[in-house]
């Protein structure tokens, strides 16, 4: 789960911003949402807008040890990551 959050460490609901995503290990992004009916961006994309600050990516797995990475960044210069350990 992806969630935008003010300086304050809560959720910023209105400040809702397109969000990339790179991912680097043994792993694909099989799809993104957001949970927006009207959102005809290609469930594959590697991007996608938050809906009231939230969206979900969904990843699969290969079947090689190791790290996975997962980068997600705004044009504004947000940017976060998470490293899942695969063993």
């Amino acid at each position: 789960e992806v969630t935008l959050l003010d300086a304050q460490g809560r959720i910023a609901a209105a400040a809702d911003e397109r969000v990339i995503y790179q991912i680097t290990g043994d792993a694909q992004i099989t799809g993104i949402e957001n949970g927006t009916p009207d959102d005809l961006t290609p469930y594959a994309e590697k991007y996608r807008m938050t809906r009231e600050g939230r969206a979900l990516v969904y990843l699969r797995a290969g079947r090689m040890a190791g790290d996975i990475t997962l980068l997600a960044y705004t044009k504004s210069g947000l940017k976060a990551q998470c490293v899942i350990s695969q063993r």
